[in-house]
């Protein structure tokens, strides 16, 4: 049995122009293809640096988008040449229709058959759209917490954008991924959950559930399995995500709110690579399981992502009395910035937790108009990072 919630509010579907969308599959075409070497973090985020940036395009003024696309045409050819191409595999006639090739992606996702999840996905890619994979596959794929656990981040970034190659670009290397460790769940489950109580006091009742997460040892390598690992392990912890779940559950917007008080809040330690994933995993989780009908998948991994990062870096206590007013912080020149301007900045940046971040704040400044200052401000906090860090 799934938890009540059944909507959550997503941004339009963008269309890009016929020249860009040419450029975008043009990278696209060279993405789409798993290499023989083993995923590093390049290989891994091509995809969704890829949709995120395509996504920014649609976003940008005009005199802001040569440097994007220049962006995406140099990330296709970087992803050309860091490894060698694995040859296609095989594909198996007799599964035809999208009944079949689902379940026969879920059975080489819990068997770690990654060729037969290649195959599968392939031929998903072509008979079915974007809207209709994420209905499929999500069940399969959100308990997951291979491919660093963003897969669902290109499920929601697929539906930024009108079906082009980008679905093959996006599923097929990333669902081999994900293939290659069957084993790295979320464990939480519906009946770990406390029953539900009304909170007069969200913001308050939110706070109070992360300020009982416990500090955890850094695992080593730190790296997002472990850290969910190390999280699942504690029962102290468990205990902070089962209580989440619910306060997902009842504010899905004010939970994604504290993870940007956090990306402001915090040290400059994590920045980069912790509360960048702090938001996107979360934003992603909840909106691909809401999309695809098990919105319980979505808020399990959203909350055990947010326990995960909390424990292992968090150190600010949080007490926040107004979570749309963003502490007082100067953030160099992206002080007062436009979103334009932050568009503009992410679609061009070399890396690509910052495109994916810095869309992921936009697009919540939209749908969370009272707390757009919050989300503005922490992706600035993270272009000033990368100024002041190079």
């Amino acid at each position: 049995m799934s938890l009540p919630t059944t909507s959550f509010p997503t941004p339009r579907r963008r269309t890009l122009s016929l020249e860009d969308n040419v450029l975008v599959d043009r990278a696209a075409r060279r993405v789409m293809r798993p290499k023989t070497t083993p995923a590093d973090s390049f290989l891994l985020h091509a995809p969704l640096e890829l949709l995120a940036r395509a996504t920014l395009l649609t976003r940008a003024r005009p005199e802001d988008r040569d440097p994007i696309r220049a962006a995406i045409d140099a990330l296709g050819i970087a992803y050309t040449e860091a490894a060698e191409d694995r040859a296609d595999p095989d594909i198996d006639d007799d599964l035809l229709g999208p009944t079949r090739l689902t379940e026969a992606a879920g059975r080489a996702l819990a068997d770690g058959d990654v060729d037969a999840a290649e195959m599968a996905m392939r031929r998903l890619c072509i008979e079915v759209d974007g809207t209709n994979l994420t209905k499929l596959l999500a069940p399969a794929v959100l308990p997951l917490v291979g491919a660093a656990a963003h897969a669902p981040i290109g499920f929601q970034l697929l539906s930024r954008l009108q079906d082009t190659r980008l679905k093959r670009a996006t599923l097929v290397p990333t669902v081999r991924i994900l293939a290659a460790t069957p084993s790295w769940r979320f464990t939480t489950g519906l009946a770990d959950l406390p029953p539900a109580q009304p909170v007069a006091d969200h913001e308050a009742a939110t706070a109070e559930v992360l300020a009982s997460v416990p500090s955890l040892p850094a695992p080593d390598p730190p790296f997002i399995w472990p850290q969910v690992q190390t999280a699942q392990r504690s029962d102290e912890a468990m205990a902070s995500i089962a209580a989440l779940v619910r306060r997902i559950d009842d504010d899905p917007l004010g939970v994604l709110a504290t993870c940007q008080r956090t990306m402001l809040d915090e040290t400059d330690d994590d920045v980069p690579y912790g509360w960048t994933h702090g938001l996107t995993i979360p934003f992603a989780a909840i909106e691909v399981g809401v999309g695809s009908g098990r919105p319980d998948l979505g808020m399990i991994a959203a909350a055990t992502a947010i326990v995960a990062f909390r424990a292992v870096h968090g150190r600010s206590t949080p007490e926040w009395a107004d979570l749309g007013a963003p502490p007082p912080r100067s953030h160099g020149r992206w002080d007062d910035a436009e979103p334009a301007d932050l568009v503009a900045a992410a679609g061009a940046h070399p890396d690509a937790h910052v495109a994916k971040y810095v869309l992921a704040s936009i697009e919540l400044a939209e749908l969370d108009p009272g707390r757009s200052a919050l989300h503005l401000a922490a992706a600035s906090r993270l272009l000033d990072w990368w100024d002041r860090h190079g």
